[in-house]
């Protein structure tokens, strides 16, 4: 075990960021519980210390869903996204016509956009591109959806004539 100088710090076990030792993780709010006299060497890899109970480090959304989305979802999801015309060979009215498609296909898979577009680009420029962040659905609380830290929608168009937009899509 090595001790601790200054603030004490451990790699959140659910999302896998920085934390301090004692508090609640920023970024999923999964609970880091305090550490008495010596800090773990295995808590920088679990963020649990030795002789706790799992118990008590119970995730927030009581195991939900994770704030990861794993690489099979992501090509299921991005075949599907291709399938529904976003892969550059579709042709939409307008390029909000295209986030709309991608945006069911997502609803789809329970995941829906965790930031607001900038509608003033969709009207506006004749192509441009949008990285949105996404996260999952959250049925116990609509207005607090579960953020997916390790993607984002890539969404780009581009004007070929007039209402006939290229629009691509894909989950990085």
């Amino acid at each position: 075990m090595a001790r601790a100088y200054g603030p004490r710090i451990v790699l959140c076990a659910q999302c896998r960021t920085i934390q301090r030792v004692g508090q609640a993780c920023s970024i999923c709010r999964f609970p880091i519980p305090k550490n008495k006299g010596t800090f773990p060497q295995g808590a920088l890899h679990t963020g649990q210390y030795a002789g706790e109970k799992d118990e008590e480090l119970e995730p927030p959304f009581s195991g939900k869903k994770k704030t990861q989305l794993s690489t099979r979802e992501r090509v299921e999801i991005n075949d599907r996204i291709m399938k529904a015309g976003l892969d550059g060979n579709g042709r939409f009215e307008s390029p909000s016509k295209g986030l709309d498609t991608a945006l069911d296909v997502l609803g789809e898979h329970g995941i829906e956009l965790d930031d607001v577009p900038n509608s003033w680009a969709l009207t506006k420029y004749e192509q441009f591109k949008l990285t949105l962040a996404v996260a999952w659905i959250n049925e116990e609380d609509s207005f607090q959806p579960i953020p997916i830290h390790n993607s984002m929608l890539f969404f780009t168009w581009y004007k070929l004539a007039d209402d006939v937009y290229e629009c691509l899509a894909y989950l990085s």
